[in-house]
């Protein structure tokens, strides 16, 4: 489960025009967001599968258990250098017979940040997904209680499915959010490996997806991520850890965040 990557954790960012501010990791996170987009960070990615080369071994979304929850830990850093740090939990709400699921996250300890003047509030959150892993939808819930609707068409492309290492991607998701407004999202990567990677939660073998995701926003600012993302093909590809660098032009906030790290810190059982 990831934390959109904005991405997954949903901060609001109060120099924005939506609740939900850089949710666009659910593109990425088709693997074990399950596997970016919050964005930062986004997408109803499914798309037309292609399938893999003949040898190679494939990796499926396997349909996640209802009452899992995953403990994740959040680290910012802004233009100013500053250091924001933050957690939240996200738990399997339901899974459909069909294998689709639905995610809610929260922040437990409720904190609310201020850095140069964009809160880091985390935003409680509902994500749909399909039986592939591709987020579909969302909704975020500011804290007094206004609630943004969000959803992701594919426009063109998609991921290839079932996963295979050296595979590669490209392809564009609308996202409408209500209230709110429209974005074009266009995303390519390559799942570059598997590998071993330790978080607090322990070590892992992960499949590593290399992404670059970009955007502009309803202020007119063109946003770059560069997207490191390792998924846990042993527990539904959920997500183990995300990194995130983000580039930014045209029309630039005054203070912005420039990097963003994900870990999972624990893991639960039903």
């Amino acid at each position: 489960m990831a934390g959109p990557l904005g991405h997954p954790q949903n901060w609001l960012e109060t120099m924005g025009d939506t609740l939900k501010s850089i949710h666009k990791l659910g593109l990425v996170c088709s693997l074990g967001c399950g596997l970016v987009a919050c964005g930062g960070g986004g997408g109803g990615d499914g798309g037309n599968p292609v399938s893999p080369p003949v040898g190679p071994t494939t990796y499926t979304q396997a349909a996640p258990v209802a009452g899992t929850s995953d403990v994740f830990s959040t680290a910012e850093v802004d233009d100013s250098n500053n250091a924001i740090s933050g957690s939240y939990v996200q738990t399997v709400a339901s899974v459909n017979p069909d294998g689709s699921y639905t995610l809610t996250q929260v922040d437990p300890s409720n904190d609310s940040p201020i850095v140069n003047g964009i809160d880091y509030h985390f935003n409680s959150a509902t994500l749909n997904f399909d039986g592939k892993g591709h987020e579909t939808g969302a909704s975020f819930t500011a804290a007094d209680g206004a609630v943004q609707t969000c959803t992701f068409t594919l426009e063109s492309g998609g991921h290839p499915y079932p996963w295979s290492v050296g595979q590669s991607f490209a392809l564009t998701v609308q996202e409408s959010c209500n209230p709110g407004s429209s974005q074009l999202l266009t995303e390519s990567g390559s799942v570059a490996s598997l590998e071993s990677v330790t978080v607090p939660a322990g070590t892992f073998m992960a499949l590593k997806l290399q992404t670059t995701e970009s955007w502009t926003d309803s202020n007119g600012q063109n946003i770059v991520e560069q997207i490191t993302h390792w998924a846990d093909p042993s527990h539904s590809l959920f997500t183990i850890k995300t990194v995130i660098a983000y580039t930014r032009s045209g029309n630039v906030p005054a203070h912005y965040v420039n990097s963003q790290t994900i870990e999972l810190q624990s893991r639960s059982s039903n």
